[in-house]
């Protein structure tokens, strides 16, 4: 094929995919013999192919899967690593859709937010600091800044030393412990599946 890498018109949901930055690094191959090139829409020169309709579904069905990897991949862009075990990747950001947009708020049953929030008098002026914090989060410019120097970015805690990192963990284990009960094989798991702890197994060991 002479044709550039492309969706090939799929898409879903209405929306025709494009090239964009988070799926960059999806492949998919197709074998098609010659014997299929005109179930394919394959003209002479070899530059365009159209999936038939028969095949259109399972292969969009094949590329969904494909591109949520690649998205995950993208999110974790220098820090991606298998999990310690089959838990769930824990984050104190969540993410939902409300009206066909989409916003990032911190997750207030995080157990290191319930602690302080537990620990707080003044819960009025924390709760208005966190709700700031969310509203004012810089999307744009976090995206364009990674759009244009994707490896320019650092790590979470890279900037800070072990021994800070173990502090933070610390503190992190005695929220699960005390505020969630967890016993402490449960904290040390949940902490080695927490977005940032988790690519430093190393020092969440020594706890």
């Amino acid at each position: 094929m002479l044709v550039a890498g492309d969706w090939l018109g799929l898409g879903d949901n209405n929306k025709i995919w494009t090239k964009e930055e988070q799926y960059k690094l999806a492949r998919i191959r197709i074998d098609i013999p010659n014997t299929l090139d005109l179930d394919w829409d394959i003209d002479v020169k070899k530059s365009k192919a159209k999936p038939p309709q028969s095949l259109k579904y399972r292969i969009i069905s094949l590329a969904q899967d494909v591109r949520l990897k690649a998205r995950e991949v993208f999110a974790h862009r220098g820090q991606y690593k298998k999990r310690s075990s089959e838990l769930a990747v824990e984050s104190i950001w969540k993410s939902n859709i409300i009206e066909g947009k989409r916003n990032y708020f911190l997750d207030r049953k995080h157990a290191l937010i319930k602690q302080v929030i537990k620990n707080t008098s003044d819960k009025t002026s924390l709760n208005a600091l966190l709700t700031i914090i969310e509203q004012t989060v810089p999307i744009e410019r976090i995206w364009l800044e990674v759009a244009e120097k994707p490896e320019s970015h650092m790590k979470s805690f890279e900037d800070i030393k072990n021994n800070e990192i173990l502090e933070l963990a610390k503190e992190y284990y005695e929220s699960l412990t005390t505020i969630d009960n967890l016993t402490r094989e449960e904290a040390i798991n949940k902490i080695l599946n927490t977005d940032g702890f988790r690519y430093y197994e190393n020092i969440i060991n020594k706890l």
